[in-house]
């Protein structure tokens, strides 16, 4: 007990360090990966230190998780601390090797101002129209009538078809947001649409259209007090269909689109039940499924790189043991708890991860102030998937998001000094 308390001692200090000499002129932004992930983990962190006093009898307490990783609770903290530390770690050192980062890091930058961006709405509406015909079409591929309805939360097969239209219907989110003044009858039409869509698969993804919609739109609100007054309103609403969103897959017997509009009609009140819930589904359920992960799983060297391929599925050996990388059916291991049995691979992995972190921030970063936005906005959707999906999903899951964003990073570095 007392070595773990000296680990924990030791990595928020050089958390601390970092932090200070990082964020002393800093200014915090949305478009920035690094802030989103030194935020998210801060806060999960902070909330579990508290969760662990929460009266025992009135915790959520799902798959009985909690109970079971009581005692690993500084373990499994040090886990989190260091996996931050080691992040930090490599933001620190590509601020040392990139010194206009601190220079960039430190200036306020205007994300978008849609007054000065030229947009064709014409075309931005038939590319709408197309990517919602293909998003149909690949879904209707992928779960056919089993969309509608089906008795398992999770079909029988996984296909790569589910991560091409869950960035696509990311993008028509983002899309949806910006024609909503020029043609606003096919912006509601689109989200409505995807927002069925990730109903229809009992995905958090339904809510994460909905804030990328919603987001998207505040920064085309110029007054600051509309703008308060449009969060105000938007908040309770994004946390409410939250709510509704968490209840899908725990209080239906049977899913699909069908029974998951059926609790909205017949049983809305156990929307207002899971919206406490959502805290905890979103900031402690990983924390306490990795400390589960980190028991049950068995480092193996092949599973490893297996995980950590970039090729598709089928052209591995992943279908051969992906059905025992899970807690249950409804709750994977997570990355986390993965490459927490890997201290070696996972020590290079994290520095490494701040250090790309960091090398994107800046790029974003750059393209936003010469007025580029689409690739930026891209890997932003993609890093903030990785966050996500890292802290509640298998290391498979989680790192094809590295990949997907290091290439538009790649196609789109390579377009630019194709212009020069």
């Amino acid at each position: 007990m007392e070595t773990e308390y000296f680990y924990s001692f030791i990595y928020i200090l050089i958390s601390s360090l970092i932090l200070k000499f990082f964020y002393n002129k800093r200014i915090i932004s949305i478009i920035s990966p690094v802030d989103m992930y030194v935020l998210f983990f801060t806060i999960v962190i902070i909330l579990n230190c508290l969760y662990i006093y929460y009266p025992k009898n009135e915790r959520f307490d799902i798959y009985n998780l909690d109970v079971l990783n009581e005692k690993n609770f500084n373990k499994q903290l040090n886990v989190f601390l260091r996996m931050t530390t080691l992040f930090l770690i490599g933001v620190f050192i590509y601020v040392l090797r990139k010194k206009n980062y601190q220079r960039l890091y430190s200036q306020k930058i205007e994300i978008i101002n849609f007054k000065k961006l030229s947009i064709n709405h014409n075309v931005l509406k038939k590319a709408m129209i197309i990517l919602l015909y293909i998003c149909c079409i690949l879904v209707a591929f992928d779960y056919k009538l089993d969309f509608f309805y089906r008795l398992n939360y999770i079909p029988q097969k996984s296909s790569i078809l589910k991560s091409i239209y869950t960035i696509l219907l990311i993008i028509l989110s983002l899309m949806s947001s910006i024609s909503f003044k020029k043609n606003r009858f096919l912006a509601l039409t689109t989200i409505i649409i995807v927002l069925l869509i990730g109903i229809g698969l009992g995905s958090r993804m339904a809510t994460i259209n909905l804030i990328v919609f919603v987001l998207t739109y505040s920064f085309m609100l110029e007054d600051k007090k509309t703008k308060i007054k449009y969060f105000f309103v938007w908040i309770p609403i994004i946390i409410i269909f939250f709510g509704y969103n968490i209840a899908l897959r725990l209080e239906s017997n049977t899913h699909g689109l069908i029974p998951y509009l059926n609790i909205l009609i017949n049983r809305p009140y156990v929307i207002f039940k899971n919206t406490l819930f959502n805290i905890y589904y979103t900031f402690i359920f990983g924390f306490v499924a990795t400390s589960e992960t980190i028991k049950l799983y068995h480092e193996n060297i092949n599973n490893l790189l297996t995980c950590i391929n970039p090729l598709p599925g089928n052209l591995t050996n992943w279908y051969l043991f992906s059905q025992k990388m899970r807690i249950n059916i409804y709750a994977p291991y997570t990355a986390i708890g993965e490459l927490a049995k890997y201290p070696i691979f996972s020590f290079f992995y994290y520095i490494f991860l701040g250090y790309y972190f960091s090398l994107c921030d800046f790029y974003i970063k750059t393209c936003v102030i010469a007025k580029k936005h689409f690739a930026p906005a891209i890997i932003i959707i993609l890093l903030y998937l990785f966050i996500m999906f890292s802290f509640e999903y298998n290391l498979r899951s989680s790192i094809r998001y590295i990949y997907y964003s290091s290439l538009i990073l790649f196609l789109s570095k390579i377009k630019i000094n194709g212009k020069r």
